[in-house]
């Protein structure tokens, strides 16, 4: 017999903007993300190409219907919901690192630094649990990277210049 899943699990595994969204509403709400200011309409459709501000319109009531974007004075700001993927990333000028990055690359210094250390008498065990520690990081950053790498090609990254 298959587990059953509560329907409060099941409200919270699709409030992830990158399951619930997608196209050109994922473009415009991937635009806002990494935007350091509000947007507003015209800017959003001059930056994702659009040819008409209706559609912009429509994609960002999608977003303020579905709560992943708050209109404010200066324009449209997104939100960045707690559960989603998003938070496994830092938005630093407008390009999604995962932070799973860093900490590859702190326990691959400290490996090294071990090694350097305990040249003349190193303890395979924790030289072990650090490399394998490492190697998973490094692996899920990579693998994370892949998927924002993914993102691009399909266009739904904001492509300033």
């Amino acid at each position: 017999m298959l587990p059953s899943f509560s329907r409060t699990r099941r409200l919270r595994i699709t409030r992830d903007p990158l399951i619930n969204l997608s196209g050109s509403t994922l473009q415009v709400y991937m635009i806002l993300l990494t935007s350091k200011k509000p947007l507003g309409i015209r800017e959003i459709q001059r930056i994702a190409g659009f040819r008409s501000p209706n559609s912009v319109r429509h994609h960002l009531d999608k977003l303020l219907e579905m709560g992943y974007v708050v209109k404010t004075d200066d324009g449209y700001v997104a939100v960045k919901p707690r559960s989603s993927i998003l938070s496994t990333f830092i938005i630093l000028r407008e390009l999604l690192i995962p932070k799973s990055l860093f900490y590859a690359i702190a326990t691959t210094t400290f490996l090294v630094a071990y090694i350097v250390y305990r040249i003349a008498s190193i303890d395979w065990y924790p030289t072990v649990f650090l490399g394998l520690v490492s190697l998973l990081l490094w692996r899920d950053s990579i693998i994370l990277l892949k998927k924002v790498n993914q993102l691009r090609k399909l266009g739904i990254e904001s492509r300033r210049r």
